[in-house]
């Protein structure tokens, strides 16, 4: 299902993007708190409730624009805002806005998630079991892999420029896919008029 149709391929991308990087990110927030905040190691559950907050409220907030966050490309954009949030939470040396940043990716990681009603709209309703269960698993297999891959980034980079690498991919993947969608979009009425 997914190889037939370049749609849900995207989302996939999109998808393994942000695990990627939500899962390098629980490696690098304890060794940002400690190595570049130098704050305790409980920052990091501080850090994480922050961006708990962001979500919630996030959440509470969406439910009258969802509309238009179900629209096509807005799952790209929020894939690419959920990167440059994680950049703007690790790409500091203040605590002040190293919580401002967590807030802001909690919120980011939210409207993400919601956006992923899409995946609704482009498969078949035979099919959604089986399309949620891949994305399910290649959220769950991505994520664990985002462990290992920001370990050898971090070891290679450095803390902060190793965790902006891992934002970085996830900014790359929702921007290429946004291109993509808009390139589309621009095709399909001048294949409609062709096809007149």
């Amino acid at each position: 299902m997914l190889a037939r149709r370049p749609a849900l391929r995207a989302v996939s991308v999109l998808v393994a993007a942000v695990s990627l990087t939500s899962g390098g990110f629980l490696v690098v927030e304890p060794l940002y708190a400690r190595h570049v905040l130098h704050r305790p190691p409980s920052q990091f559950m501080l850090f994480e409730a922050a961006a708990g907050i962001g979500g919630v409220l996030a959440d509470l907030a969406i439910p009258r624009p969802r509309q238009r966050i179900d629209r096509r490309g807005a799952l790209a954009v929020s894939a690419a805002c959920y990167g440059l949030a994680a950049a703007l939470f690790i790409g500091t040396r203040w605590v002040a806005a190293a919580y401002t940043g967590a807030f802001v990716w909690g919120v980011a990681g939210a409207t993400f998630g919601l956006s992923l009603t899409t995946l609704q709209r482009l498969a078949p309703a035979r099919a959604h079991g089986r399309v949620m269960g891949v994305i399910g698993t290649l959220d769950s297999a991505v994520t664990t892999a985002g462990l290992p891959v920001a370990g050898a980034a971090l070891a290679v980079l450095g803390i902060r420029a190793g965790a902006l690498s891992l934002a970085a991919a996830t900014v790359a993947a929702g921007l290429a896919c946004l291109a993509i969608a808009g390139a589309r979009q621009r095709a399909e009425p001048a294949t409609a008029v062709q096809e007149r």
